[in-house]
């Protein structure tokens, strides 16, 4: 090696060498928030999901230790007032109990209710109308492969018709039983599973809206979130959502593909919304569409 290149090579060396740091970011004071999630439809009693919120980082905290149990929860409408109670139901995909606050009369369709929720010293309502329309699935289909912006996946095919009047917004669910095993997309089993037979309800990550399509009939390509078997059974439902509930997961699935695409701007679930600001979340009202039976090809 030349004098002129090993010089220049000590050099880089030093500014590499010079450049290391141990910088320590001070965490920002955190100012808990509460996290409220109920949605109502007719013939079902309502359940609310009361939580408190924590930094993003701090994942040492499981979501059975964030329930606010001490919450006052109420439902109101015209006709009747009820006070929700802590309930819970133990899930086998998670291996734990899922803990909300449950009704003990029946929603009723064409009917405003207000959600009022009392924790921590502060008050939170919110308002939400049963009138959305039931929708009809025309046919139900399946794809090896389809491509979204998280990438390549199979998935189930809804064809259904937009009805004709003011615009929808909708959600895909399914229902089925999965024998023995539980087994997520990513492959991990649930040993609270092994040797039963488990039931699972499958609600689509996305939302969607008629996109000024009205009366037209439209497809949409859903990926299931649990692992299948040739031949295995579901019911294949349509949830027909108010705005609430399309606004609020909307802004949920565009925060995800913030994190996948450094040119999509974020969303910030923490701007006032609903319960204004002290807290984030939804209460919203849905109609449930007849369920269709679908049987996996492959």
């Amino acid at each position: 090696m030349k004098p002129i290149q090993l010089s220049l090579l000590l050099i880089c060396l030093a500014l590499l060498v010079g450049c290391d740091r141990v910088i320590t970011v001070a965490p920002v004071p955190y100012d808990g928030a509460v996290s409220i999630q109920s949605l109502i439809t007719p013939g079902q009693v309502a359940t609310a999901y009361i939580f408190r919120a924590v930094p993003y980082f701090d994942a040492s905290i499981s979501s059975n230790q964030l329930v606010a149990r001490t919450a006052v929860v109420t439902l109101t409408n015209a006709e009747n007032r009820e006070t929700l109670r802590l309930d819970s139901t133990f899930n086998a995909v998670r291996c734990e109990y899922d803990y909300y606050f449950k009704g003990q009369r029946p929603v009723r369709a064409g009917q405003t209710y207000t959600l009022t929720v009392q924790v921590n010293g502060q008050t939170f309502t919110a308002s939400a109308t049963t009138t959305q329309r039931k929708a009809t699935i025309d046919s139900v289909g399946y794809t090896s492969s389809y491509r979204d912006v998280y990438g390549e996946h199979e998935g189930v095919l809804v064809t259904f018709t937009d009805p004709v009047g003011v615009g929808d917004y909708y959600r895909y669910q399914m229902n089925r039983v999965i024998p023995d095993t539980v087994i997520r997309a990513e492959t991990v089993i649930s040993p609270c599973s092994i040797g039963k037979t488990t039931y699972v309800q499958e609600v689509g990550r996305s939302v969607y809206d008629d996109r000024n399509s009205d009366g037209t009939r439209q497809q949409i390509a859903v990926e299931p979130a649990f692992k299948h078997k040739q031949g295995q059974v579901a019911y294949i439902k349509l949830l027909t959502i108010d705005r609430n509930i399309f606004q609020f997961y909307d802004n949920l699935d565009r925060q995800k593909l913030a994190q996948f695409n450094p040119f999509v701007e974020p969303v910030y679930l923490t701007k006032p919304g609903q319960f204004g600001a002290g807290a984030v979340g939804v209460f919203g009202a849905y109609a449930v569409s007849d369920s269709v039976r679908f049987v996996y090809p492959e």
